[in-house]
């Protein structure tokens, strides 16, 4: 009976040392990375919303050195992609004589790293001194499940000190990651073991399945080739009624291989076809096949007059390079996605900080595009640091198309 159990116990033992070896960072990370849609109780999650909340997660591996090698960047939104921000975390996987484990660190101001997922160059400057990095008790440890992985983190080892005055809180946590889905079952308790927070049960959220991004990069580049017009007076825009004027935009795909994407040269013009060029940029498209959402980051003219017109002549434009334009800053690239069949692009003030040099101010500016093959409607906000409207309309402003291509 003694050999059995010793045996059995030798057998037990070598399964969970397989286990831990069959599961590696790479497999993980991969299984992991995605995006994910699920519902949530509202009352479970502290908000004060009856029935169910859309929970939206975006999960991506990052390059971040300052980290480690295997990086991972996780948002989550409750309402839909769009959301308020629930939780944002930097996750480096690593290894260690236990198995594998992932370090979380959190953001003191997470707003301006908002969809880094998608526009990973949101991170540059950040290392693990500059974020709240939870206590070693509170990393989590990954073995292999059911053709899946599950990560844990108890409260027996996790003490974590309280940012909200609530005391020390010790947290149970587990992560399940399969083919089709993502879980997350989180509760905190307090030093007497009363719950503080957290859900009641385990919520499981379905990954989407991966965009047609190709398709979609030139359903935008054929929405905004061509030319707009917008109305002569538009008296929804705040402050500046009759300013916005009769606005003419012409949008051309152009050929520029040194900006190493697919590129367009948008021009505003004030007056009609022939007046007074008010705005030139050159709109670049991320290529890149691993890319989670189709990105355009805007690159500005200094002195654009040598350039004006080049949706007519493109051959304006001939050896232009990114160092001759001065690009938007970080934070103001516009991630776009298909929402019942409208192509939609935006940026948010939370993330796009620009200064004005005229008056040598901040500006938080808000861009959102809407194409819809008949017309480009644009939304543009600028607010003070303070929070108050400095310029926009309260609905976007539409160009109807008066032509579609340069043929």
């Amino acid at each position: 009976m003694v050999n059995r159990l010793f045996f059995l116990v030798i057998a037990f033992v070598a399964g969970i040392s397989s286990l831990v070896e069959a599961a590696t960072v790479g497999n993980i990370i991969d299984r992991f990375e995605g995006e994910y849609t699920g519902l949530v109780p509202g009352a479970e999650v502290g908000r004060s919303v009856d029935g169910l909340l859309t929970m939206h997660t975006f999960v991506r591996r990052v390059a971040q050195p300052a980290f480690g090698d295997d990086v991972v960047y996780l948002e989550q939104r409750y309402g839909g992609p769009e959301g308020s921000i629930t939780r944002q975390r930097i996750m480096v996987f690593d290894e260690d004589a236990e198995g594998i484990v992932t370090t979380a660190y959190d953001f003191f101001d997470g707003a301006k790293y908002a969809r880094a997922d998608a526009a990973p160059e949101r991170l540059a400057g950040l290392s693990p001194e500059k974020m709240y990095n939870f206590p070693e008790g509170c990393r989590i440890r990954w073995l292999e499940e059911d053709s899946g992985y599950v990560g844990t983190v108890t409260r027996q080892h996790c003490e974590i000190v309280s940012r909200s005055d609530r005391g020390n809180v010790f947290v149970d946590m587990v992560y399940r990651i399969s083919g089709d889905a993502y879980t997350l079952f989180e509760q905190g308790f307090n030093a007497s073991d009363r719950f503080l927070f957290g859900t009641k049960t385990a919520h499981s959220h379905r990954r989407l399945p991966r965009r047609e991004l190709d398709t979609e990069l030139e359903n935008i580049l054929s929405a905004f080739e061509g030319s707009f017009k917008n109305r002569p007076h538009d008296p929804t825009v705040t402050r500046q009624t009759n300013v916005i004027g009769n606005l003419y935009t012409n949008v051309r795909t152009v050929h520029l291989p040194a900006f190493g994407g697919k590129t367009q040269y948008m021009e505003f013009r004030r007056g009609g076809p022939d007046g007074a060029v008010i705005r030139q940029r050159l709109n670049v498209f991320d290529t890149d096949p691993n890319r989670v959402a189709n990105v355009m980051e805007s690159y500005e003219f200094g002195d654009g007059a040598a350039f004006s017109g080049a949706f007519a002549d493109p051959a304006k434009l001939n050896g232009l390079k990114p160092s001759d334009l001065q690009p938007l800053v970080t934070g103001c690239e516009i991630i776009w996605s298909t929402v019942s069949d409208v192509l939609t692009g935006i940026s948010d003030r939370t993330t796009c900080h620009r200064f004005n040099e005229r008056l040598q101010v901040w500006r938080h500016v808000s861009y959102v595009f809407l194409l819809d093959n008949e017309s480009m409607h644009l939304w543009e906000h600028s607010y003070a640091p303070e929070g108050n409207l400095i310029f926009g309309s309260s609905v976007p402003i539409r160009f109807p198309r008066v032509r579609s291509n340069w043929n």
